[in-house]
């Protein structure tokens, strides 16, 4: 310590000096406090993605065609709209009412990279999987039923419904599997489900 009066180091609380009292500081007063760790997450304002109006307006006005997929330059899924317009083109648009919400919730546009590695390490990859081929197996065996058989569907409903449930079934999965929004293609296929399930209890006949 220096002594205020006369400049000379000490190390006793008089000055050997000028025999001036010191008054010691509390080493841990003259510490400077410590800032206060953040135990919350900063806020992150998530503005929304470049071109997202234009596929809006692009998928409500040209998304049979899977237009708003080829601007967002997702080209196998708007290859798959094509040719739902060619074998299933009933269910289009729920495809393209699912679209729109998901582009105005942004989730249209998120980087689904990190959530499907998180997808890749969970216990529940196997299972999803072999659901999806089992979903993707049952389409192409509906199309040869409804191909050879003249009676395979007796009402639009019928055909709806059994299609509706790998197709929606698929959506779900996939989704699931990249983190995104699930409930609206969980819905559809659960109200696919809903008449086999009658059926099946005897309530209906179809």
């Amino acid at each position: 310590m220096i002594c205020p009066n006369c400049k000379t180091e000490c190390s006793s609380n008089f000055c050997p000096n000028c025999g001036a009292k010191l008054n010691q500081q509390n080493p841990s007063q003259s510490q400077t406090p410590a800032e206060p760790v953040q135990t919350s997450e900063p806020y992150i304002e998530v503005k929304d993605p470049k071109g997202k109006w234009p596929a809006f307006f692009l998928c409500l006005f040209l998304g049979w065609l899977g237009a708003h997929r080829f601007y967002t330059k997702k080209y196998a899924s708007a290859a798959v709209y094509l040719l739902m317009l060619v074998l299933a083109p009933w269910a289009l648009p729920f495809c393209i009412i699912y679209d729109l919400i998901t582009i105005i919730t942004n989730s249209f546009f998120w980087d689904h990279k990190q959530m499907v590695a998180r997808y890749q390490a969970s216990e529940n990859k196997n299972r999803i999987e072999g659901w999806m081929i089992a979903m993707l197996i049952l389409i192409p065996i509906s199309l040869l039923l409804s191909f050879q058989s003249d009676d395979m569907f007796h009402t639009a409903v019928e055909m709806f419904c059994f299609f509706g449930v790998p197709v929606f079934g698929i959506l779900t999965l996939d989704s699931y599997r990249k983190g995104k929004p699930f409930a609206m293609s969980l819905v559809f296929c659960l109200i696919c489900l809903a008449p086999f399930l009658a059926y099946g209890a005897g309530i209906i006949s179809l």
